[in-house]
């Protein structure tokens, strides 16, 4: 999905007037590698006029949240400190921002999980998900802008009874959609891409053999 003009804009300003909020919930805590609790914690979020609440109703368990579990890092993203599971998500608003028009309290949502500096280089070209400044939930923060954000030092997931979210990057489901089925979008999107990329790239293989076939 490409981040629009529109999208950018209310993601800015979102960034620039958001107020922090302090709250306790129940969450489950990966505090070290092979060591998970479902404990209380300390959540620091902004919930400004284009965030929305939502109530968590089901969560996806990915192969990276594994990872994190069994080994403490993927890459460049340490586990440096205990940190919320779960990117895979849906439920239902509970809260809704004063300027968000298309969401209501008591609709039910899936979300995705990056939320990039509208700004960068990589959002203006459409390729949001490898921005270097990416909010990605469940993903300890390496990028010294995230590290001294203090609602995203942690980066803290969404397997917990409420998160606060963009309103643009949260998104309606039918009604005939289960919230678990909602909590597979997400990585449903990643497959597809995947899929489009593979597509994308058969033509330039194939020419390739040929050129290689033609040299021999």
């Amino acid at each position: 999905m490409l981040l629009t003009k529109h999208a950018a804009a209310v993601v800015a300003r979102s960034m620039q007037i958001g107020a922090a909020r302090t709250a306790m919930t129940k969450a489950c805590v990966l505090e070290k590698v092979h060591e998970l609790k479902m404990r209380e914690v300390d959540i620091n979020e902004p919930f400004t006029e284009r965030d929305v609440r939502i109530d968590i109703k089901s969560v996806g368990i990915c192969g990276s949240d594994v990872h994190y579990y069994q080994h403490g890092f993927i890459g460049p993203f340490v586990l440096n400190a205990p940190m919320v599971l779960g990117h895979e998500a849906s439920g239902v608003v509970s809260e809704v921002g004063s300027a968000v028009t298309h969401l209501k309290v008591g609709d039910r949502v899936c979300m995705e999980p990056g939320i990039p500096n509208p700004h960068s280089k990589y959002s203006r070209l459409g390729m949001y998900n490898v921005d270097p400044e990416v909010r990605f939930w469940a993903t300890p923060p390496y990028h010294e802008n995230l590290l001294a954000d203090p609602a995203w030092a942690n980066g803290h997931g969404c397997l917990r009874l409420s998160v606060v979210h963009p309103a643009d990057f949260t998104f309606k489901i039918p009604d005939h959609l289960s919230f678990d089925e909602a909590a597979l979008v997400e990585p449903l999107a990643v497959g597809m891409y995947a899929t489009w990329l593979g597509w994308w790239m058969v033509p330039f293989h194939c020419t390739s053999i040929l050129l290689l076939q033609c040299t021999h």
